[in-house]
This record gives structure tokens, C-alpha cells and sequence, in this order.
């Protein structure tokens, strides 16, 4: 599921690169098939972290969800503060313009609150697997919110440190 969640992602990254190449920014339309696979995404992904915490934690007890539960929504919280608000106010267009520009943050809300609520789940104990996965999810998910919001606030430059986050 997590390959089914990547091979989405670049899907839509080498449709981008290939269908829009020489088109400015401007005449991109949007939402648009890139948007399906940058999409598609998160919910492989999402059932892929569930499976896995299911798989390697076999007991939770009342504090670890309660743990979990709280990081996650306070992981959740910030995001979504931080991320939501100058993307929708720079957020214009029709129904599906406004829906696709909000289910980005959405997903990289959901996606940062599920590794927390998951450490939080397991006891704040971290093995290799979970540090490489939560670390290259996590990048992937901070570098995505940090995009929208200069997007919205029209400071982002291709090519920058930030894109490093997505790979």
C-alpha cells in the first residue's frame, strides 16, 4: 500500500512534468489529472500506517491511546493553523478548485497526526523501521504544507531546498 501510495504520487509528478513542461504556471489548469494522482496519495498510505501499527503493536493499553489519541490531534491542531488558513484565503475559483486547494493540507494534516497518534500508540518507542518511515513521511508532509503556504502567500521558487522534502 505504501508503493501504491507512491507510484500515485509520481505518477502525477511525471504526468506534470511531461503534459504541463513548457506551460506557464499560469495557463496550468486546476485542479487537473496531476491533482488525481498527488491525491490518491494518502489513502493507500493512510491504510498502509493503520496496518502497521496494528501489525507491531499487538496490546494498547488506556494510557497509549490516550497518548496517541492527544499527539495526534495536537500534531493534527498546529498543522491544521498553521497550513488551513492562508490557504484558503488565497484559495479562489470553483467548487473543485476550492476542494482540491483544501484536501492537500487536509491530507498532510491526517497523514502528520497518524505518525504521531502511531508513536504515541506504541509506547513513544521507536524502532528502525518506524524512524525511517515517520521521517521520510514526515518530511514528505511538512515540506507539502510548507509549499502550500508559500504557494498562497506567492513566495515559492521551483527548485528550492523544499522540493528536496517530496523525494
Amino acid at each position: 500500500l505504501l508503493g501504491l501510495g507512491i507510484l500515485a504520487w509520481a505518477a502525477g509528478d511525471i504526468y506534470y512534468s511531461v503534459a504541463f513542461h513548457s506551460t506557464p504556471e499560469a495557463d496550468i489548469p486546476f485542479p487537473s489529472p496531476v491533482d488525481i494522482g498527488f491525491l490518491a496519495f494518502y489513502p493507500p498510505v493512510f491504510v498502509a500506517l493503520g496496518l502497521l501499527v496494528a501489525s507491531k503493536v499487538v496490546r494498547f493499553s488506556g494510557a497509549s491511546w490516550l497518548d496517541g489519541v492527544i499527539a495526534g490531534l495536537t500534531v493534527g491542531a498546529v498543522a491544521a493553523a498553521l497550513v488551513f488558513h492562508p490557504v484558503l484565503e488565497s484559495t479562489g475559483g470553483d467548487t473543485a478548485a476550492v476542494a482540491t486547494n483544501l484536501a492537500y493540507p487536509l491530507g498532510d494534516v491526517i497523514l502528520l497526526a497518524i505518525i504521531v497518534g502511531a508513536l504515541g500508540l506504541s509506547g513513544w518507542r521507536v524502532s528502525s523501521t518506524w524512524l525511517v518511515l515517520f521521517a521520510g513521511l514526515g518530511c514528505f508532509a511538512v515540506a507539502d504544507s510548507v509549499y502550500l503556504v508559500q504557494v498562497a502567500e506567492g513566495t515559492y521558487q521551483t527548485g528550492g531546498f523544499l522540493d528536496i522534502g517530496w523525494l
